[in-house]
């Protein structure tokens, strides 16, 4: 018997507990053969006190260029997890203190169909934090194409969430030429 494991991203151990939704993980301890996302393999691995650092830091320059400077700012985000741990992220952070004249805009495709996934499989507690989050009024969903323009065609101080991740295609391509453009 020849045992093949296939797994998707590990993740760091030392940061799961300040994600949410993300259950520990399981370790195997025998295979003949394992296949696994890498994508952040040649990196040294972030410690907890980076990842700390690292938000800190995004609050910092959220409240400098969204809330005090009038300008955007973009994130970037793959469309599964990463986004959903932003938006509990800034929900968490900022949900009692948005200017919400400020939308905090989600624009993917993928990602508002991948929100919608959470609500089904979330049971409990985590559902109930979901759908705060979810329903919180400083999101804007935008899931077309159509939407963008629209949204683009008028400058507005924002935070904008979309993907894809690496900045290589879609919306995020048209974000970032509209905020790399601008003068502010």
């Amino acid at each position: 018997v020849k045992k093949i494991l296939k797994t998707s991203d590990l993740g760091n151990v030392l940061t799961q507990p300040m994600k949410h939704f993300i259950r520990p993980t399981e370790i195997i301890t025998k295979s003949n053969l394992m296949i696994c996302e890498s994508t952040y393999g040649d990196r040294v691995s972030f410690t907890k006190k980076d990842v700390l650092n690292e938000r800190k830091r995004m609050i910092e320059l959220i409240d400098e260029y969204v809330l005090h400077n009038n300008a955007r700012a973009f994130v970037p985000c793959f469309s599964y997890s990463r986004l959903q741990q932003i938006m509990c992220f800034i929900y968490d952070n900022y949900k009692d203190t948005w200017n919400y004249e400020k939308p905090i805009v989600i624009d993917t495709r993928l990602g508002c169909k991948m929100n919608n996934v959470f609500k089904k499989i979330l049971k409990g507690e985590e559902l109930e934090y979901w759908n705060e989050v979810m329903n919180w009024k400083a999101f804007k969903f935008i899931d077309s194409y159509k939407g963008t323009a629209s949204f683009l065609s008028k400058y507005t101080s924002s935070l904008i969430l979309s993907s894809s991740g690496m900045i290589s295609a879609g919306h995020s391509v048209l974000y970032a030429q509209s905020i790399v453009s601008s003068s502010k």
